[in-house]
């Protein structure tokens, strides 16, 4: 088992950003990316795919970052969740924070980052799944 059986959902409204974070993810992490390009979208990729990590932005249209994760969390509360946003904001740390947000990136984003974070978490789902057997 390696990191090609983890699927990750990226959520991100800047569509150069979703582009070029959605490829990377996907040439170098994980086999099975979904995108979607607000929090509404997200939540309803999520119900439908159930990825294992998810990847979102914080400020979006429709629907935000923080508000999708609440969502989801409500669901599932184990499943990783990484926030991506520009500036720290002590009230919405706070608030990720009583959800259960897992961890935070901040823009600009570096490639090499975001895949030394992801691994962290690729390598916590792979053990799980081990011990489980």
């Amino acid at each position: 088992m390696n990191s090609a059986d983890i699927s990750i959902l990226f959520v991100e409204d800047d569509k150069d950003i979703r582009d070029e974070i959605s490829a990377f993810l996907q040439s170098s992490i994980f086999k099975n990316v979904h995108v979607a390009k607000n929090g509404h979208e997200g939540l309803l990729k999520y119900q439908e795919h159930k990825p294992d990590i998810i990847l979102t932005d914080l400020t979006m249209p429709f629907m935000s970052g923080l508000e999708m994760s609440k969502k989801i969390k409500e669901i599932d509360e184990k499943i990783p969740i990484l926030l991506i946003t520009s500036h720290f904001e002590k009230e919405v740390t706070e608030a990720a924070v009583d959800i259960g947000i897992d961890g935070y990136l901040f823009k600009p984003l570096s490639l090499q980052r975001v895949e030394k974070i992801l691994q962290k978490y690729i390598e916590r789902i792979l053990f799980a799944r081990k011990s489980e057997n």
